[in-house]
């Protein structure tokens, strides 16, 4: 590939993440969530369908970029916007170049009353959106 894009998915069952939750509920949130992460999703009646998302989106992110980078679980963290729309916050990537690369990020996130998804778009902030399209085109997506 001429310039780095990389893509990672994730789906969680919201049943099964529920489990987990219940098997050490504090310790489990805190090691996997920030505390801005926790408050976003306990403002919601359904906190679980949330946090279930958002595991999917840091799962889907990391998945992007351990082809490339190493990066603790835990580094990853998703905010949203006023208008509730998810962004990966990477402190840790924000000086990083890879190859003379930049790298930014995309992420959307998905669910219903049983399964969260989330895709993540890692790509070099020098390539433009046409160049994504061709690229994600040319590998099929």
């Amino acid at each position: 590939m001429d310039r780095y894009l990389e893509i990672g998915v994730d789906i969680v069952d919201i049943e099964e993440f529920t489990q987990k939750l219940s098997n050490g509920s504090q310790r489990f949130l805190n090691k996997i969530f920030t505390l801005d992460e926790q408050m976003y999703c306990e403002q919601f009646a359904d906190p679980i369908r949330h946090y279930a998302g958002i595991f999917a989106a840091k799962e889907s992110v990391y998945k992007a970029l351990s082809n490339k980078i190493q990066i603790p679980f835990w580094k990853i963290e998703i905010v949203h916007t006023n208008f509730g729309q998810p962004e990966i916050h990477l402190p840790s990537l924000q000086n990083i170049h890879h190859d003379e690369i930049k790298l930014c990020a995309r992420i959307s996130i998905s669910h219903d009353k049983t399964k969260a998804i989330a895709f993540a778009i890692v790509y070099d902030s020098n390539v433009s959106e046409e160049q994504i399209a061709q690229i994600l085109i040319k590998q099929q997506l």
